[in-house]
């Protein structure tokens, strides 16, 4: 399901205001309670601290939320520029001509470099240091693939 342009740029609007709804709200909490101090009532000091440490707790909510948005965010990028293409089917970063790593591309969705090409005995030989992911290749034929699952 995707959502069209403006629905999606009025809730990024909406979310970017959060953090200094939280923030004001956390600055009148705080004049609030200072004006209670003087208070005998316990009850209403004892409201006063339950929205106050509610208010933190959604604090940090938000920063465990724009966290989590940030780290999605840099892997949609990440994704929308890697791409599959040449002779063998490796994947790219942008026009970079150095593979990537297909397991942890598409296992563990992390953007490896397989190691420079090592050449003998006929064959060219590509090795992920990460995964142990290990193919060779001849004549522009894939010839033994050994995935490290």
């Amino acid at each position: 399901m995707s959502a069209d342009p403006i629905t999606a740029m009025t809730v990024l609007g909406t979310a970017a205001k959060i953090p200094g709804i939280v923030s004001s709200t956390l600055s009148s909490l705080k004049t609030v309670r200072e004006m209670t101090k003087e208070s005998k009532d316990t009850g209403l000091k004892d409201q006063l601290s339950d929205v106050y440490n509610s208010v933190l707790e959604l604090r940090e909510a938000l920063h465990d939320l724009q966290t989590e948005n940030e780290s999605l965010r840099k892997a949609l990028e990440l994704k929308s520029n890697i791409g599959r293409r040449g002779e063998f089917g490796y994947f790219f970063q942008g026009d970079e001509t150095d593979p990537l790593c297909p397991v942890c591309y598409q296992r563990d969705s992390k953007a490896v470099y397989l190691e420079k090409p090592v050449s003998g005995n006929g064959y060219v030989s590509r090795k992920c240091a990460v995964c142990g992911y290990f193919n060779q290749e001849r004549e522009g034929t894939p010839v033994i693939r050994r995935p490290a699952y």
